[in-house]
């Protein structure tokens, strides 16, 4: 049977009966297999009007994400060939994140089921369990998250008709929330500092505290990034973690994250030590000193792990009795200290890189309303100083 001009039905000239070739585009084929193009073949209808139901039938489901040609894989077996493909399409440290996901919570509890008995009762029973076993309303939220990129791409490869997690609920983003975080003040800030100035580590806490910079962000800061004459320094690559190893990323978390900084005086002198520190550790390595360009590294040159980065700063706040804050909270300590001291909202949003202004103004909202009061009163006292008459009534 041949296919008619226009993709319709055709008759068979032996048999009487009316039948079609259809074009169902890419996606699983009836033996499980990945093709760019899969052809449905339907024979032995009686009249051509049934053919054509059964044609426009299936030219709908591929409208709607509906037609279901391959096979009913399994949970685990589908999360697998889907992260397999991922790789070029996602950055390296999302993809292993999606997983250990997988690995540590959806396939002990899910693996085994079939694709298609997935719902969104079974979904809300897996965010429950995980809840109740201790994990956090974000982790749970991470969870959903890959379930549902994962079920989203299963409908586009035609192995279930919908995608279940759309009907599914999980923990809502304010019930998440975010980690509390502490912060320093510039007493605490200047202590730390002053007992690490000559330490090896003393430059990347300087650049951590006075930028606001994220930790990957400091430990992939390569020298033609940094112009110290001009003060100025240029983000443009991240180290992050992938699995047990730290990988380099040519770009940083957002275009946002792409960003100009100005360098302090201090913090200056501080890179200019650095500098110095570097060239006499190359010197003494010699040829065998790893030409990576990077700020910040380890003795012989190599890059540093962030993970040891992170020990190093835990020992020496322990040593100095310094009130516990994590080595991401120097980041929200800039963030306070540049706020209170009156630099603007949209100023702290860009060096810290953040996607927009609301975000910064959303994880800083407990700062606005003292910043709010003392504004009040500088501009009162600023009218006073100008000779505004004493409205008190006493």
């Amino acid at each position: 049977m041949q296919r008619s001009a226009n993709g319709g039905p055709k008759q068979d000239e032996t048999t009487g009966t009316w039948g079609f070739v259809f074009d169902a585009g890419p996606g699983y084929d009836t033996g499980g297999n990945w093709r760019q193009r899969r052809q449905v073949r339907r024979r032995g209808f009686p009249t051509r009007k049934a053919a054509r139901l059964e044609l426009d039938r299936l030219r709908h489901d591929v409208h709607t994400g509906g037609l279901t040609l391959g096979p009913d894989p399994t949970v685990a077996s589908w999360l697998t060939t889907w992260l397999d493909s991922l790789p070029g399409r996602l950055k390296p440290a999302t993809v292993d994140f999606y997983r250990r996901t997988a690995r540590l919570h959806i396939i002990p509890k899910v693996g085994d089921m079939r694709l298609s008995q997935v719902n969104a009762v079974v979904l809300n029973r897996l965010y429950s369990d995980k809840a109740t076993a201790g994990l956090s309303a974000a982790s749970v939220r991470h969870i959903h998250s890959v379930m549902s990129k994962s079920l989203g791409d299963a409908v586009k490869a035609g192995l279930i008709r919908v995608n279940p997690a759309t009907s599914a609920d999980p923990p809502s983003i304010k019930a998440s929330g975010r980690r509390p975080m502490s912060t320093w003040t510039g007493e605490q800030v200047a202590a730390f500092l002053n007992a690490e100035r000559d330490g090896r580590y003393g430059p990347l806490w300087t650049l951590l505290f006075l930028t606001g910079c994220r930790r990957g962000e400091s430990l992939g800061l390569q020298w033609d990034a940094v112009d110290l004459e001009a003060g100025q320094v240029s983000i443009r690559r991240s180290i992050v973690m992938v699995g047990a190893q730290p990988i380099e990323q040519e770009t940083v978390k957002t275009s946002r994250s792409r960003r100009s900084i100005r360098l302090q005086p201090e913090l200056v002198a501080s890179l200019k030590v650095q500098r110095k520190r570097q060239a006499a550790d190359r010197l003494r390595i010699g040829a065998g000193w790893p030409d990576t360009g990077l700020v910040f590294t380890l003795a012989d040159g190599s890059p540093l792990h962030p993970k040891h980065v992170s020990r190093e700063y835990d020992r020496r706040l322990k040593r100095m009795g310094l009130p516990k804050i994590r080595l991401h909270d120097a980041r929200h300590t800039y963030a306070v200290l540049a706020l209170e001291a009156g630099v603007p909202l949209e100023v702290v949003s860009a060096r810290l890189g953040h996607e927009s202004i609301a975000i910064t103004g959303d994880i800083y909202a407990h700062v606005v309303p003292r910043l709010e009061a003392h504004h009040a009163d500088a501009v009162s006292a600023l009218i006073v100083a100008a000779g505004w008459g004493d409205v008190t009534g006493t």
